[in-house]
């Protein structure tokens, strides 16, 4: 199955203080790339000028020219041809006037061009908004039209995957954040791009839905080696590295081993030990990608729900393939108490990853990502209903997809106004209280909902245990321990340090206050 038109835009700073647009996408079954300038006047054929929201709905118009099949390589400019004879007054008098009488006959509004020639523009006013045509796309891991805010990564990762490939030492990717920030969009991402680069990779997996992770890791590893056996046709090698997958998934205490025609290698990855048999297995899945001149990506969400003896083979692992200076990275995303996790399965995985806190966008980034999926089908914001919705989203991902779904479906035409924003307030407010917000509070039970609501009248985060126990109606911590751990293993809370809280939704706070305050389970 083919890949969806995607791409990014990376940003690089010259020398002489502007910045260039590097436009990455696929095209035709080929990486492609599309340089644009800032500098004004560039002469390499961009026209220069360039911003980077206008960068970016530049990306948007080429993917859609790509998914409408239209798509042409640019060509060089060839060398303009000599300007034609310069009309005279009255020449140009005359046609102003015949196209003045032709926007008369044909209600449209016509603009006269400095070369004598005319251009018909159609107002934003009465440009009608396709429900149909609808860009925005809140859920989760579902992948928005334009990742703003988030190119910083994108450069981090492009580095590692190079430095990787040439043999140089890079630590893999670890990302943190609430709810709603994007850490499932910026992992697709990043499969996307690894795969541009020539890597295998594994796609998004989530751990932690089997009993045991190896189970997941031997799949994982079983995907890797077939995509590298189709790139690169190393069939027999491939062959003997699925032998040690076998071997893997046999050595799983009651798993079910793998369907591979192959017989599982002996003496190799079957010792029974999680730690050892790991790092065999990812050893072996670099050292085919060596051979093959690429590397090999696994991608993880969710990786707070794996245990500490989990977390711990997983960082015995790669602390081992970079000793070895193979080419094989990990980048994983979790809750924001991932990294203490990881510190207390093994106090050097502060060393061993790089960790990212990924958050809520700045105002900038976040008027980015709501209006630029709009401006590429047509439809414009006007500049205080943009302002709005990022003040009202708090700059948090999923709620501007929320928001632009709504504003889409409501507006009549372009700009979309603060009239329309006032219109589906209400709207988007239900809707994240039955589909973002209510979910995750009907997975507590009762005295967890209890519990949560203790929270959230406690006034800002973090809470203190203490103040949570005294405003649940407890004695003392002791008698909140079952619903806080119950409640941090559901992933609704975590624990900034110790005898603190935090929700891991954002807004849930408000939410509580608003819907379920702490005295509506006192009522009768």
């Amino acid at each position: 199955m083919s890949r969806p038109a995607t791409g990014s835009v990376l940003t690089t700073k010259l020398r002489d203080g502007s910045r260039k647009f590097r436009l990455r996408f696929a095209a035709g079954g080929e990486r492609q790339d599309l340089i644009l300038h800032e500098r004004p006047g560039c002469e390499c054929g961009c026209g220069g000028g360039w911003t980077e929201t206008a960068a970016r709905t530049e990306l948007g118009n080429v993917q859609a020219r790509i998914r409408a099949g239209v798509y042409q390589r640019p060509q060089p400019l060839a060398l303009p041809e000599p300007p034609a004879e310069v009309p005279t007054f009255h020449e140009y008098a005359s046609s102003w006037l015949a196209a003045k009488r032709d926007w008369h006959a044909a209600g449209a509004r016509i603009l006269p061009l400095s070369n004598g020639r005319f251009a018909s523009l159609e107002s934003d006013r009465h440009r009608g908004v396709n429900k149909r045509d609808n860009p925005y796309t809140p859920g989760a891991g579902r992948k928005p039209p334009n990742l703003a805010g988030r190119d910083r990564d994108l450069e981090n990762f492009q580095s590692l995957t190079e430095r990787l490939a040439v043999g140089r030492y890079e630590r893999s990717l670890i990302y943190s954040g609430l709810r709603g920030v994007g850490k499932t969009v910026l992992l697709m991402e990043l499969d996307v791009l690894a795969t541009e680069a020539g890597w295998a990779t594994t796609d998004v997996q989530e751990v932690g839905s089997q009993p045991d992770f190896r189970v997941t890791f031997a799949r994982m590893a079983a995907r890797l080696l077939r995509e590298m056996s189709r790139r690169h046709r190393i069939k027999e090698r491939v062959e003997r590295a699925l032998g040690v997958v076998k071997a893997f998934s046999v050595a799983v205490p009651g798993a079910v081993s793998l369907k591979l025609d192959v017989d599982a290698a002996s003496g190799v990855a079957d010792s029974g030990d999680p730690d050892q048999d790991l790092t065999d297995l990812v050893r072996e899945i670099g050292e085919v990608a060596q051979s093959t001149g690429s590397g090999a990506l696994f991608l993880i969400d969710e990786m707070h729900n794996l245990d500490a003896g989990s977390l711990a083979a997983i960082c015995i692992a790669f602390q081992a393939v970079s000793r070895a200076g193979l080419p094989v990275a990990m980048v994983a995303a979790g809750l924001p108490d991932l990294r203490v996790r990881l510190m207390s399965a093994k106090p050097y995985a502060d060393r061993l990853f790089q960790y990212h806190e990924l958050g809520r966008l700045t105002a900038a980034a976040a008027r980015t990502a709501l209006i630029t999926p709009a401006a590429t089908r047509g439809v414009n914001y006007a500049e205080d209903a943009a302002r709005q919705v990022v003040r009202e989203s708090a700059g948090y991902p999923y709620f501007l997809q929320e928001y632009g779904l709504e504003l889409w479906n409501h507006a009549e035409s372009s700009p979309i106004t603060s009239g329309d924003v006032d219109a589906v307030r209400e709207i988007v407010s239900d809707s994240l209280a039955r589909s973002f917000f209510g979910t995750r509070f009907q997975l507590a039970t009762d005295a967890e909902q209890r519990f949560l609501a203790a929270m959230a009248s406690c006034g800002d985060p973090p809470y203190r245990t203490s103040a949570v126990a005294r405003a649940y109606g407890a004695r003392d911590q002791r008698g909140v321990s079952p619903q806080r751990e119950s409640l941090i293993a559901k992933g609704l809370v975590w624990s900034p340090r110790r005898g603190q809280l935090d929700f891991t939704v954002p807004l849930f706070a408000e939410y509580l206050r608003d819907n379920h305050p702490i005295a509506s389970f006192d009522e009768t």
